[in-house]
């Protein structure tokens, strides 16, 4: 698969019995929480999720496939986290967690929270009290639940 190349996300065909962590559904890809905070520490804690069981580590945003690639890049975690682009934002808007956020005019986006899901189904959905904060959807709350 080359980059840019649009792959269809299916839950429940990431390694069938294996958790999944969607950790850091974010807001938008470089932005200072995501990548201060967030996107850094489920980067920190990817051994020790691993080590819980979980398959694979996700992080989904309503971006575009070249600005999710150059942001993996750009914190070196696109060999330990998977990273998905919502680019019309269908996935997030299918689970109901948009927001709008006028500040800086991003528009359209996800709200932030971790979402474990086994066999495609929603184990534990850890939301932010505000939509955007990091505090309830941070990896260590994520390794505290598993």
């Amino acid at each position: 698969m080359s980059l840019g190349t649009l792959v269809p996300f299916a839950a429940h065909r990431y390694s069938p019995g294996m958790p999944i962590a969607i950790g850091d559904p974010l807001p938008g890809a470089f932005t200072p929480g995501c990548s201060r905070v967030h996107l850094p520490g489920y980067a920190t804690h990817a051994a020790d999720i691993a080590g819980k069981g979980v398959d694979t580590i996700a992080c989904i945003s309503v971006n575009d496939v070249y600005v999710m690639d150059a942001w993996g890049q750009a914190h070196d975690v696109n060999a330990t986290i998977t990273m998905i682009a919502d680019g019309d934002a269908s996935f997030t808007k299918a689970v109901g967690l948009e927001i709008e956020v006028d500040r800086n005019a991003l528009g359209l986006r996800s709200q932030r929270y971790a979402m474990v899901l086994q066999d495609g189904v929603v184990t534990d959905l850890l939301l932010e009290d505000n939509g955007l904060s990091v505090a309830n959807s941070a990896a260590e709350c994520v390794l505290g639940r598993l």
